[in-house]
């Protein structure tokens, strides 16, 4: 545009000619995201179990009180943001309802949205809110307290649990990076939205539950199917 303005006579010079070009080597590529595999999602908080039972049982070097693994299969199974999780409180939690509302003011779009909680994601909120009893003196639990707080009962903090995520892929056995992609926290994000699609979830329920405000980034960027996903389909398909 600019080189057009300049042979146009609209402008003297180009004011980025002097710019030099972002760095392009492979160092500086930006890697995709990748989703889990059901398998992958399986070790994965299979590690995230043991990891709590070294660190609740004193094996680690700084004992935990509160386990880690109902956070991550939160953020597996209802593809909220790390944020949105983070500030998720007992108030926003209906185990009865067997939901949670992640709050207007907590998710990116600003809208509210109110996402189901699976049985066994029930079960580990019980076994928080119990511990959580515990550590209080027998006190119940506060409706503005957090649900999914730190090891320590402190809240989460992003770069700890970033840390502890690649520990935890590590023990599950799983890379960080591959041809398909890489994985990060925010990938579980994708894991959730593409899992929906594995289970033929339709387009438009798993925009909601996301939190998409444009069907089209739920469809483009968060569903990673891959060949594998889609060879139930194929099998149904008459023989030729």
């Amino acid at each position: 545009m600019l080189n057009w303005a300049v042979k146009n006579e609209l402008l003297a010079r180009n004011v980025l000619d002097s710019v030099s070009l972002l760095p392009t080597s492979a160092r500086h590529v930006r890697r995709a995201r990748r989703a889990l595999s059901e398998d992958e999602c399986k070790r994965f908080l299979k590690a995230c179990v043991e990891d709590d039972d070294e660190s609740m049982h004193g094996r680690n070097r700084m004992p935990a009180v509160f386990p880690q693994e109902p956070m991550w299969r939160f953020l597996i199974e209802t593809g909220a943001r790390f944020g949105e999780m983070a500030a998720l409180r007992w108030r926003d939690v209906s185990i009865p309802g067997a939901c949670a509302t992640l709050r207007a003011e907590t998710t990116k779009t600003q809208r509210e949205r109110t996402v189901p909680l699976t049985a066994k994601m029930l079960e580990r909120l019980r076994r928080m809110q119990e511990l959580q009893v515990q550590q209080a003196g027998g006190k119940a639990v506060d409706p503005d307290g957090i649900v999914f707080v730190s090891p320590l009962g402190s809240v989460q903090h992003q770069s700890n649990s970033y840390r502890r995520f690649q520990q935890l892929l590590i023990r599950a056995g799983i890379p960080r990076k591959s041809p398909a992609g890489q994985l990060d926290i925010h990938a579980l994000r994708h894991t959730a939205a593409t899992r929906l699609a594995r289970a033929g979830i339709g387009l438009a329920q798993a925009q909601y539950l996301l939190g998409h405000a444009d069907p089209r980034m739920t469809a483009q960027v968060y569903t990673k199917l891959v060949a594998e996903d889609v060879r139930g389909a194929v099998l149904k398909l008459p023989a030729l």
